[in-house]
């Protein structure tokens, strides 16, 4: 915290804990980003969804806009908690690894409710005994590229709950030792274009200049009698949950042009926009008027 500046930014829900830490980590980053020394910090009446004052007074608006692809999230989160309901109840680094298998990964149909833990438990690895035992009698389970497993027939709860087991031989690359998660899911990734997430900042910057392009919030906002108000769209969830936004050649700063040119191009009630992602150096960018 720097010298000077009250800051009353307590959080109470989880959204304001994520703009609390995201505001205080650029205001780090881009001491200055008001143009002079600020004296106090604390939640707006949204609009603003901060509220700075400097050392006479002046009231500096800061509206928060988190930059995420909502659908790509969605998506992530939702497949998260699937194989989170999974990993609590697997525990495979909490269980010897078998004679002959050496890894597992599991495609699941549907969240494992809590009431189903047990029987799933006691199937799955009864599952696995009996596949291991069975092993020695099948050379082409010894694939380097693994054996999948549909069939679970005489284990009801694992049919009703998974896809299917993609299992791979022991034999040398897949012997662990103890404390090893054995058994996961597949890691998530593919191709993708950076086009995406700078889509995903347009249409998010967009959707706060049409929100003040409304009479009712223009109306609000000038209740607030704001000497300045800016506008901050920061980079967190999206580490997660969401592609990268930089490719080769194509990164932070020319996605900040694109937002530059965007403002340029459209009526907008902001006198400063900045960008800020914990991911550059610098952390943070201002972007209207552009420097």
């Amino acid at each position: 915290m720097a010298t000077g500046v009250q800051t009353q930014l307590a959080a109470h829900s989880a959204k304001q804990k994520g703009e609390s830490s995201n505001f205080e980590a650029f205001r780090l980053a881009c001491p200055d980003f008001a143009g002079r020394p600020l004296v106090s910090i604390q939640w707006g009446g949204d609009p603003p969804d901060v509220l700075c004052l400097d050392a006479s007074a002046k009231r500096i608006g800061v509206e928060l806009v988190q930059w995420v692809n909502g659908q790509q999230m969605a998506r992530s989160k939702e497949r998260d908690r699937l194989e989170a309901s999974y990993r609590r109840v697997i525990r495979s680094s909490d269980e010897p690894q078998p004679n002959n298998i050496g890894l597992i990964f599991v495609s699941a149909k549907v969240v494992l409710a809590p009431q189903y833990a047990a029987a799933f438990r006691s199937e799955f690895y009864g599952f696995i005994s009996r596949l291991d035992a069975n092993w020695p009698n099948s050379r082409e389970w010894y694939d380097p590229q693994g054996s999948f497993f549909t069939d679970f027939s005489g284990f009801p709860c694992l049919t009703q709950h998974l896809e299917g087991l993609h299992v791979y031989a022991k034999e040398r690359r897949f012997d662990w030792g103890p404390g090893v998660e054995w058994i996961t899911f597949w890691a998530h990734g593919g191709a993708y274009t950076p086009n995406w997430m700078r889509d995903a900042l347009l249409d998010n910057v967009k959707r706060k200049i049409a929100k003040y392009g409304k009479p009712e919030n223009k109306l609000r906002l000038q209740q607030q009698e704001l000497d300045e108000f800016h506008l901050l769209a920061y980079y967190d969830e999206g580490i997660i949950h969401n592609t990268p936004y930089s490719a080769p050649g194509f990164g932070f700063r020319e996605i900040g042009a694109l937002v530059t040119h965007e403002l340029e191009s459209s009526p907008h009630p902001f006198d400063r926009v900045f960008l800020h992602s914990q991911l550059e150096k610098p952390a943070a960018i201002q972007v209207w008027p552009a420097l």
